[in-house]
């Protein structure tokens, strides 16, 4: 009986139940695979060839990417392939990715292995019930459209340049293709002629041939037009039937147009004609480029038109003029859906200096837009709905403050602010009106604030700015008569008498004859003030500058007044929205002594020459070099040696989240009273030295890279004296050398600091290659709080508010251990923290997950992807004997943790290239 139930068992067992399932389930079975791996089963067995036959004449569609947006087809796929494969695709109909990454234009002889336009051609015949196929080569393209008229082109057709498109970049239209999105790029066309189906029509670099290519171009279903960085004709008549094609497609909701020769006046003129037909009123998104012969009139009947719907607007510099958003402020035309503003916008190959494929003979040169602080006011009365907005290279915008009014509310609901090379904006005025924005978000800085030459204030030049001429010259010839060579000085004038004078002489000479020997000169700056005026003395070899009672400037300290004040005709700035009270708990015991220890600080340092910032007032400046290497100073290309200009950000907002500055010449950045600002970066800032926090209590990630004179010593301090219950990192790219142990001590022996620390150093040579440790670091924190807070919440842990060292010597009653390894690219990564969790979740096994990603399994930092610690549930399981141990022991803990990581790329002092800067 045993024996019987054995053989039954086994029976059972080598039993097949997969032949017992019926052809009609294996075909639904297949659904789930893929076509590569149903065509190889083909070859298992009789069953099997079977349900492939089947499966294969059932079949309506085909996807050769499987699924994949910018897949290529598998590169054993040839003619011979196709013609034994689609004929027993009956009931074909769709055929989806298409993309071979070769393709030859002719069959080859004694080469079947290949595939060829002629080869895929004659497999299409056999499907005779095909519909659409997708497809992305421009030759293969236009054979489909020459032999099968009526067949559709699935999805977008995008030509990829692969080696058969470079060398076949020729493309013939056909009347009315089945085509609904259509993207060329760097092709050559004869013409654009009439298309039913079109609804996305891209034109990227294209060569157009014919002399008039657009004499039947007609696209009713337009949505869509762009035509950027094309070579078309040149007479500007030859775009008449263009523009009166775009006015026929009444759905037309985006255009743009860059580096395209229309007449001046063309768009003006269709617009009248067309506008009563609904032509360009869907329009949402309208930008003009390097378009050298546009008029305002053009784009200024173009947005009244569009008014209703327009919501994105980007004008070329020659358009951003004061004419332009005064005629429309007067017209009275309501915006109320525009939201995105790019003033003076150049197209970024044009920026990068980037070469098209083909040129025009004329190349359009951009110039600075002319637009004025006027003009400004009358963008935000005009538009006062705008929520982001883009400036760049407008070297006429000065004052910032004059762009309220006081007739309408405007710049209310401004969210993203970004300023390009606009090097006239004067930085105290710039400071006040971001303090009078309610709704400010985002702010971006990039070339702005440019420092002036070293010697222009030396010889009265104002320099910097791109604007002026020498104000020593204007000076001379306004105020030639009012000082005599022997007219007493002022009261706030400072001069010497001339037996010191004398006296001193012979010292001065000493000092300049050990100038020249020394290189390191140290020298006070030396600040050419609004309004101020150069006071003539005996001797020049001591310079004073003095300014006037009422104007209000940057003494030498930095220091900023509260507010400037307002020219006559200004209207008064609209109140200062009240300012945010941040709530503090039990970790917030120490604020009030070291913020007003830092201000009463900051305020004593008198005329010391150090940059750090203040806020006094201080209606007169008189400086004096120390030493001076030439008597007479007459140009700038004198050996002058000074110190930096002093040049002071003051942030304070109550709205303000996110800041970024590249390029931005500024010595100080103080950050006063900004409640919501979470996260500050700066890059190749130049002469950035201090960041000076006062009240920023959410900043949670700060990130300073290649800024050659930033005191990252200070900078880490500040951050961590912010009084706040949120995680935060550091990130720093030092331009020297430091002593990395003298860090480590001052850093982890701070007096009551309540939170984890961590210092990562990262040897690698380029950032770009361990790029993925930093996202592993900004991961930790989010993950390491989650813990802490469970275990103090769940498993009766005791929480440490507040901590105090009595040690100053090495672990400062800290928990402190070292980890060292080696990143994907072979450098050295080093760390030493007290987090307790990163060495504990660090030897943990890997594992493999769904979730993965191919960064989470390169070498480098704890990567909590590869060790399978997705949440806290995850993570605390594999440190449960520890936590046993912790209970034991009674340990507290930290809730929140600062990391600073430092990469140490750039410590030569020569900065690595970085593509993300």
């Amino acid at each position: 009986m045993v024996e019987l139930e054995n053989k039954l068992e086994k029976i059972e067992k080598e039993k097949d139940y997969f032949q017992l399932l019926s052809l009609e389930i294996i075909c639904k079975i297949f659904k789930y695979v893929s076509l590569f791996d149903v065509l190889k089963l083909s070859s298992q067995c009789r069953k099997f060839q079977q349900a492939v036959s089947m499966y294969l004449r059932i079949l309506k569609s085909i996807d050769f990417t499987q699924g994949q947006l910018h897949g290529w087809m598998p590169a054993t796929v040839n003619d011979d392939h196709l013609n034994s494969l689609l004929p027993k695709c009956r009931e074909l109909e769709y055929i989806y990715g298409f993309h071979p990454a070769h393709l030859s234009k002719r069959r080859l002889r004694n080469c079947r292995h290949t595939l060829s336009i002629p080869g895929i051609l004659a497999a299409l015949n056999f499907a005779s019930k095909l519909k659409g196929i997708e497809i992305s080569d421009i030759t293969l393209l236009s054979a489909v459209l020459n032999y099968f008229p009526n067949l559709k082109i699935l999805g977008t057709f995008r030509n990829r340049m692969t080696e058969s498109a470079l060398e076949n970049d020729r493309f013939s239209f056909t009347v009315n293709p089945k085509v609904t999105s259509l993207h060329l790029t760097g092709i050559t066309i004869p013409c654009l002629p009439k298309m039913d189906m079109v609804l996305y029509l891209y034109l990227h670099q294209v060569k157009i041939t014919n002399a008039h290519p657009f004499r039947e171009f007609l696209v009713p279903k337009l949505q869509t037009f762009v035509m950027s960085n094309c070579c078309g004709p040149v007479n500007a008549l030859s775009y008449v039937p263009l523009f009166a094609g775009l006015a026929a497609a009444q759905p037309l909701t985006r255009l743009e147009l860059v580096k395209v020769p229309f007449m001046g006046g063309l768009i003006h003129h269709i617009v009248e004609d067309s506008w009563r037909a609904n032509g360009f009123r869907q329009l949402t998104n309208v930008l003009f480029s390097s378009c050298r012969n546009a008029l305002e009139m053009d784009l200024g009947f173009l947005l009244i038109t569009a008014a209703d719907k327009l919501k994105e607007l980007s004008i070329q510099p020659s358009l951003t003029k004061d004419s332009l958003f005064s005629a429309l402020n007067m017209a009275d035309v309501q915006f109320d859906n525009l939201n995105v503003l790019s003033l003076g916008y150049v197209d970024v190959t044009l920026e990068q200096g980037d070469v098209s494929v083909y040129e025009f003979g004329n190349n359009v040169v951009e110039s600075p837009a002319m637009i004025t602080d006027n003009g400004m006011k009358a963008v935000g009365q005009t538009f006062q709905d705008i929520s982001q907005m883009e400036v760049y290279n407008c070297p006429h915008l000065i004052q910032p403050c004059t762009w309220f009014s006081s007739v309408v509310v405007n710049w209310a609901y401004l969210q993203h602010l970004t300023l390009r090379r606009c090097h006239s904006v004067r930085l105290q005025d710039f400071s006040t009106f971001i303090s009078h924005l309610p709704r400010l978000e985002m702010l971006q800085l990039e070339y702005m604030f440019r420092e002036p030459p070293k010697g222009c204030s030396r010889v009265g030049l104002s320099a910097g700015t791109g604007l002026g001429v020498s104000s020593a010259l204007v000076q001379n010839h306004a105020h030639g008569n009012d000082i005599q060579p022997n007219q007493p000085a002022d009261e706030e004038q400072e001069v010497e008498d001339e037996d010191d004078l004398n006296n001193n002489d012979d010292e001065e000479m000493n000092r300049a004859e050990e100038a020249d020997d020394d290189e390191n000169i140290e020298i006070e700056p030396i600040i050419m003030l609004n309004n101020a005026r150069a006071v003539p003395v005996r001797n020049q070899q001591n310079v004073r500058l003095v300014a006037n009672d009422n104007d209000n400037v940057n003494d030498a300290e930095g220091n900023i007044a509260d507010e400037p004040p307002l020219p006559a005709e200004q209207p008064p700035l609209p109140p200062e929205p009240p300012k945010k009270k941040t709530g503090t708990t039990g970790s917030t015991r120490k604020s009030s002594s070291r913020q007003t220890s830092k201000k009463s600080q900051n305020g004593s340092m008198g005329n010391e020459g150090q940059t750090s910032a203040g806020r006094s007032r201080r209606s007169s400046v008189s400086l004096k070099r120390k030493k001076s290497i030439h008597d007479k100073a007459t140009s700038t290309s004198d050996p002058v040696m000074e110190d930096d200009h002093i040049q002071v950000l003051l942030l304070r907002s109550d709205s303000l989240v996110c800041v970024k500055l590249h390029m931005v010449g500024i010595t100080d950045l103080i950050i006063e009273d900004c409640p919501e600002l979470s996260s500050v970066s700066g890059s190749a800032c130049r002469v950035l030295k201090k960041v000076t926090i006062y009240s920023a209590p959410n900043l949670s990630k700060t990130n300073f890279v290649q800024c050659k004179k930033l005191d990252q010593t200070h900078l880490v301090n500040e951050v961590c004296d912010q009084i706040s219950e949120h995680n935060r990192v550091i990130f720093l790219r030092p331009m020297h050398e430091f002593n990395l142990r003298d860090f480590e001590a001052m850093l982890f022996q701070q007096p009551d600091i309540c939170y984890y620390i961590g210092i990562i150093y990262d040897y690698s040579p380029c950032p770009n290659q361990t790029l993925y440790n930093r996202v592993r670091v900004t991961n930790w924190l989010e993950l390491f709080s989650r813990l802490n807070i469970d275990f103090v919440r769940c498993m009766d842990f005791v929480e440490t508010s507040w901590y105090r060292v009595d040690a100053n010597t090495y672990p400062w009653k800290r928990d402190i251990y070292r980890m060292q390894g080696l990143n994907e690219n072979g450098s050295k990564w080093e760390m030493i923290t007290d987090i307790p969790w990163i060495r504990m979740l660090s030897q943990c096994p890997d594992i493999k997950h769904h979730n993965q990603v191919a960064d989470d399994f390169k070498g480098g930092l704890y990567c909590q992807g590869a060790k399978g610690h997705f949440n806290k549930e995850d993570a605390r399981d594999g440190i449960v004997f520890d936590l046993a141990e912790f209970q034991d022991a009674n340990q507290t803990f930290f809730i929140n943790n600062i990391i600073v990581y430092f990469n140490m790329c750039d410590t030569s002092g020569v900065p690595t290239p970085d593509f993300y800067l």
